[in-house]
């Protein structure tokens, strides 16, 4: 219990230091959500169509800017290093890390999700479906961001080596995570969806903080 409420408030602290970079993210999808349909001729049913692909491609890329220094403090400031060299098991570390930085890229997304009724004439249902299956599936974006920037700890050119790495992963997320909001939309079951969504969440927090794990061990030795 010690050990994770040491890497608890080290997190927020780390957060709150890191503000900017959280920022920018949201900051990204809302000019994605906001500015893209401006190009594309104003046909609410058109607009409605092309939402939940490009709501889960601006999540995407929001969370892949926010993961893409992930690590690079503790590498800098030499935490690493004391993760490999202690006792204490470091995908307890990781875990926690992810957690944190997950709700806070999570909070304003959800927030925004209001002002998309507005922009693409959604009803309260289709946006509640759409903030469920964001909690359902960013998880595993998060972790699968985290897992490729990793590999990048270190590198001056992180973000393309990383894109290489986290883009073919995240397919599967970004189609059933599109197809909820479709089916919703459609007047189509939606359990299905989100078992999936919450099914592959639930291994990638719990399995891949232990493959994060021995990335670092690895690059440290």
């Amino acid at each position: 219990m010690m050990l994770i409420k040491q890497a608890l408030l080290r997190e927020i602290t780390l957060q709150k230091r890191q503000f900017r970079g959280t920022l920018n993210a949201c900051l990204f999808f809302f000019m994605v959500v906001m500015l893209f349909p401006l190009s594309f001729p104003s046909d609410p049913v058109f607009l409605r169509q092309l939402l939940p692909g490009l709501v889960w491609i601006a999540v995407l890329f929001a969370f892949f800017l926010s993961a893409e220094h992930l690590f690079q403090q503790e590498h800098e400031d030499g935490v690493l290093e004391q993760w490999v060299i202690s006792r204490e098991p470091m995908h307890v570390r990781v875990r926690i890390k992810l957690m944190v930085h997950w709700l806070t890229n999570l909070g304003p997304l959800i927030l925004f999700c209001p002002i998309l009724a507005i922009l693409f004439n959604l009803n309260g249902y289709e946006i509640g479906v759409l903030s469920l299956s964001l909690v359902c599936a960013t998880p595993t974006l998060m972790a699968l961001c985290a897992f490729s920037a990793v590999f990048g700890i270190g590198l001056k050119r992180q973000g393309l080596f990383t894109a290489l790495i986290l883009l073919p992963l995240t397919l599967p997320v970004i189609v059933f995570g599109g197809g909820v909001l479709t089916a919703a939309m459609q007047g189509l079951p939606i359990s299905g969806h989100l078992a999936l969504l919450s099914a592959l969440s639930i291994l990638a927090f719990w399995g891949l903080p232990w493959a994060i794990s021995g990335v670092i061990r690895a690059s440290m030795t």
